[in-house]
This record gives C-alpha cells, sequence and structure tokens, in this order.
C-alpha cells in the first residue's frame, strides 16, 4: 500500500501490527488514520485493514496496544484540542471535551490506565492520568508558579461561516486589558501545513500572550485544509491554494470587525511555512493589512519545488509537476501578484532551512524592494525550518512586535517611545540604535551596603549597553562623543530625576572595574568591504539599589524605556513598565 506508514505497534499477541496512515495513499494530507496487517496466518498474504471506520472521521495523532483486553486508545485531533478513542470492533469516543491539548499517550500494560502529557488555554503542559472509571488526575505540578507570575489573557474558540457556507473555527486571544465593546489592533497568525491547525493552548509558535500584554487581539483561523475537522476538509483546498482557505481567513476577519472587536484600520497578517505562503499571497490581494511578516515561507511554487527536499508537497497540493501544467504554478504563486503588493512586510527566513529555502523570501525582499515597498529581511545563521535558538527566538518576536507597532500603531513614522532591543531609527543621522541591556552589575573589590543603611537610601550601578550601525555605507569612521548632555537616563515617575552616566564598565585582568568619566569619544571604522559598521558601547549609571523604569536618550534619538529588577523578589512583583 503506497504512502507514509508510522507509530507501528505490534498487538500483544504479535499477530497484527497496527500504523498510522493516509486514508488515501496518494495525498499525504488525507486523514491519518489506523489500519492493520494480520500476520496470524503464514499461509495467508496480508492485506490493509481500516480499523477505525468511516464513520469515525478525525485523524489519529498516537496510539497503544492495551494488554488486558487487547482493544487500541488512540488520541484523535479534534477542532483545536484533542480527544481520547477506543478502538476495538468499533470506535469509541471516550472523552467528548476538546478543551485540552494532549500528547505522548501511554497505555498501562497490565490494565487500562491512560497516561499522556496535556494543555490548554492557561496552563503548560503537565502529566495526567485517566483511571477506570473515566476520571482524570493531574500528576505533576511543573509549572505551578504560572498563575501567580503571569497574567493569562482571555483566549476562546470562536466560529464564524465562509462564503460558500463552510463553518470555520479558530481561537481568538484577547488583549489583557480588553473591555467590551472597544475595538483593538488585530494580528491575524495564519498557521503552517496547510494541514497544521490553530490549538487553544498557551503555546504557539507567535506567542498569541505576548502579543496580548501588548494590547493585540490574535485571530488564529483554521481554514479549510487545517486538520481536526474530517477528511473532506483536510482536503478541500487541493488545487485551490489560495482560493477558498483564503476567504475562510478573511472571513473570519469580517466576523472580528463585525463583532466590535477589531479596528479595521489596524490590523496585520503574519504567519511562517504555508502561513507565510498565505499571507504572501493575502498582501498581493487585499490592502486591508496595516503590516505583514513573512515567515518561512513560499513566494513561487516553481522555486519551491525545485529546491524543497519535500518537494512532492508541491505535486500533493498542486495535482501536477510544473512542466506538465505550469499555469497553475503560476496562477497560484504569490509572486504572480508581487504588483499589487503594498504592504510594508518584513521577511524572516533560517539560513539552513532545507523545507521552505531561502530562496523564497530572498524573491520576496528583492521583488518587494526593488518596488519600493517598505521591507526589510532578517535571516537567522544555523536556523533550519522556523527557529529555535532562544536569542534567535527572542530577537525575532522583539522584531515582529516593533514592525507591527510601526505600522499599526504609529503609521509607518518615528514612535515617541521603544522597548528594549527594538530597532531605533534616527534618520536625520542615517543611523539605527539597539539597547541590548539594562541590568544591575557589580564591580571587582565594591563593598556591601551597610547594613543600618535604609535600603531606601543605599544605590546600585545600572549598566546599559547599547549598539549603533549605520543602514548605509560610509566612506569614513564613524566617531561618537558621550557628554551628560547627550546621554541620560530619566525617570518618568520623578523616582530619581534625571540622572547622568558616571563612567564605563571594563574588563580587565583581575576583574571589572569602572572607569569613571565625565566625556568620552569613541571612534569605530568601517568595514573594508561593506564601508557599514556597528558600534557597541556600555554606560553605568547610579542608580536606587531596587527595581525601576526609565527613559534611555541618546543625543536626538527617541528614548528607549527599560526596566530592571534587584533580586527573585522584584521578579516575582515588577514595577510597571514604562
Amino acid at each position: 500500500r503506497p504512502g507514509d506508514k508510522t507509530h507501528l505497534r505490534w498487538s500483544p499477541d504479535s499477530s497484527t501490527l497496527a500504523m498510522l496512515t493516509w486514508l488515501d495513499p496518494a495525498l499525504s494530507y488525507s486523514r491519518h488514520s489506523l489500519y492493520a496487517l494480520d500476520l496470524s496466518d503464514p499461509n495467508t498474504p496480508p492485506a490493509y485493514r481500516l480499523l477505525t471506520g468511516p464513520t469515525f472521521d478525525y485523524d489519529l495523532t498516537c496510539f497503544e496496544w492495551c494488554r488486558e483486553d487487547g482493544a487500541i486508545y488512540a488520541l484523535a485531533a479534534v477542532g483545536t484540542g484533542s480527544e481520547i478513542v477506543r478502538v476495538e470492533a468499533t470506535t469509541q469516543r471516550l472523552t467528548t471535551d476538546n478543551s485540552l491539548v494532549m500528547e505522548d499517550l501511554s497505555v498501562d500494560p497490565d490494565g487500562d490506565v491512560l497516561v499522556f502529557v496535556a494543555e490548554s488555554a492557561t496552563a503548560f503542559p503537565e502529566v495526567f492520568a485517566r483511571d477506570t472509571d473515566g476520571i482524570l488526575h493531574q500528576l505533576t505540578r511543573l509549572n505551578a508558579e504560572i498563575s501567580d507570575l503571569h497574567i493569562l489573557p482571555r483566549q476562546e474558540v470562536v466560529a464564524w461561516v465562509s462564503p460558500d457556507g463552510t463553518h470555520i473555527e479558530g481561537v481568538l486571544t484577547f488583549p489583557n486589558d480588553y473591555k467590551e465593546g472597544a475595538r483593538v489592533p488585530l494580528i491575524v497568525d495564519i498557521h503552517g501545513g496547510p494541514k497544521g491547525r490553530a490549538l487553544n493552548r498557551l503555546r504557539s509558535y507567535s506567542f498569541p500572550p505576548v502579543w496580548a500584554a501588548e494590547g493585540y487581539a490574535v485571530l488564529r483561523p483554521n481554514f479549510r485544509g487545517s486538520e481536526g475537522y474530517g477528511n473532506a476538509f483536510a482536503i478541500a483546498n487541493r488545487r485551490d491554494l489560495g482560493g477558498g482557505d483564503f476567504a475562510d481567513i478573511m472571513a473570519g476577519v469580517d466576523w472580528c470587525v463585525a463583532q466590535g472587536i477589531a479596528d479595521p484600520e489596524r490590523m496585520g497578517v503574519m504567519g511562517g511555512s504555508y502561513g507565510g505562503y498565505m499571507t504572501n499571497w493575502a498582501i498581493g490581494h487585499t490592502d486591508r493589512f496595516r503590516a505583514a511578516i513573512s515567515m518561512f515561507g513560499i513566494f513561487h511554487l516553481q522555486t519551491d519545488y525545485s529546491n524543497s527536499e519535500l518537494s512532492r508537497w508541491d505535486n500533493d497540493y498542486l495535482g501536477a509537476y510544473y512542466w506538465e501544467d505550469p499555469e497553475i504554478f503560476r496562477r497560484l504563486s504569490p509572486g504572480s501578484y508581487v504588483t499589487q503588493i503594498k504592504t510594508p512586510t518584513l521577511v524572516i527566513h533560517g539560513d539552513e532551512d532545507t523545507n521552505t529555502v531561502l530562496s523564497n523570501s530572498r524573491e520576496l525582499y528583492q521583488a518587494l524592494r526593488h518596488r519600493g515597498v517598505v521591507t526589510q529581511f532578517v535571516h537567522y545563521p544555523r536556523a533550519s525550518h522556523g527557529l529555535h535558538e532562544p536569542n534567535h527566538r527572542l530577537d525575532e518576536i522583539r522584531r515582529c512586535l516593533a514592525w507591527m507597532d510601526r505600522f499599526i500603531k504609529h503609521d509607518g513614522k518615528v514612535r515617541d517611545r521603544y522597548r528594549l532591543h527594538d530597532a531605533v531609527p534616527n534618520p536625520a543621522a542615517d543611523l539605527e540604535m539597539h539597547v541590548n541591556q539594562a541590568e544591575l552589575t557589580t564591580f571587582t573589590g565594591q563593598l556591601k551596603p551597610d547594613e543600618a543603611t535604609p535600603k531606601s537610601e543605599q544605590t546600585a550601578f545600572l549598566e546599559v549597553v547599547f549598539t549603533l550601525h549605520s543602514p548605509q555605507p560610509r566612506s569614513t569612521e564613524f566617531s561618537l562623543t558621550l557628554t551628560p548632555e547627550t546621554l541620560r537616563l530619566e525617570s518618568p515617575q520623578s523616582e530619581f530625576g534625571t540622572l547622568q552616566p558616571i563612567g564605563l564598565p571594563l574588563d580587565l585582568p583581575g576583574g571589572k572595574v569602572l572607569a569613571e568619566t565625565t566625556e568620552w569619544r569613541l571612534v569605530h571604522y568601517t568595514d573594508a568591504e561593506s564601508g557599514q559598521f556597528a558600534l557597541a558601547c556600555a554606560v553605568v549609571f547610579r542608580v536606587p539599589n531596587s527595581a525601576g523604569h526609565a527613559l534611555f536618550r541618546l543625543a536626538d534619538f527617541p528614548p528607549v524605556a527599560l526596566h530592571w529588577v534587584v533580586d527573585a523578589d522584584d521578579a516575582k512583583n515588577p514595577s510597571t513598565e514604562a
């Protein structure tokens, strides 16, 4: 039988081999179903037998045999969550509440107790057990502190109807301080696959709770082609990429607007992999989005087929190779509509991506740049399909937030305030600044405060690290003179007024020392090949010995809001962000 076969498991008596494989051997995105080979009679050629009958129309993600009764227990992808099913003569759904997202199922070898990992819209993954009476027991408390440390956003499963009558679901995350009836900025976050799905859980590649904390609503639609809604739904976008699925997504946007949630003048779109394809498609077919973020997506389908290690994907969905049907490759490629793109677009990709290779994003960036569309291309070393290194992920989410803020909240203009790690522009000087760190520090030989001195009168050293970059080549070296007039720290709430730096930290043999000075000049020479430079500098301020926040100001750059903590207690109860 053609088609992928995974999760092979022998029955307890070794007479049957069960596996997950495609319902339609020709379509990798047809329903992942449970099949078996009966090997009990060596004289009879084995034949594949579908164990999940035609009335059970959900993808299975994993399964295990039960030694006690010979039944199979499995996890099924149902809508935005998971369900447990028991497969014997018929398929029985043991749970009908898909509010949990479950994985890693294990069955007690001598009984029918089930153990699995589960998470939800309000909790990170924990280990659970389901006993013989069907009662769930939480076995671990690995993330118990989340209720103390985090403000969780309101998150709901919502539904709407597409123009052709198809019922569509999605997950909507509200801003932390959302008030009923208020219209807020909306981010449409499109999942990959396209046979992936938006799950009703805290974890997601795009970090919806982070966007919620910044005042955005996030809609993650499960458009046709998604997993969890039956076989017909999963294969409905075959030879129709960017057709019905795009209509489903935009109908969800219309629903958010009609419900009074989304501000139609402040919306952005983003996505990775097929979500990147759909982002590229969306900005070529509508001007409703103020900004876009295309993440390791597809721009030209022929480029994708010719370079991807998973080239069968294109043939699976388009039903042909490009030499057999060049028109469908042209018609369904986002690049065919590049002349219609006007949306400012941030392009993100990994250098080592062998799935949707870097050339897709390079083609998108070059086309937008030469057409005068505002764009930026950021590609990450060592990264494959999606970013995984912690510092890459931090940089990615910070860039994404800054991009959407710039065009959705500030109309593309220089903002009046920036965050740590934001790219802070100074068009007049043709410079860009990043404030990379603001932390309390100590120096070699530094004495501890006298215990008799009240903590309110104690001071500490705040080290601020920043970099300056030149977006355009320069013909001469760059120099920067720092004085109390050009560099300062301001407390918006007048906790300590305005502070000037007291010196520079130096790492020398024997330890870290403070070089006290009130004026210094830094000179940096440009790169011989590119003509560009990147100057890094660290300065020290004397601040109250407590958690705090302030505005960092350098020359005529816009201010950057900083926040720092002293110890673990401050981390649990941080001061309000500036």
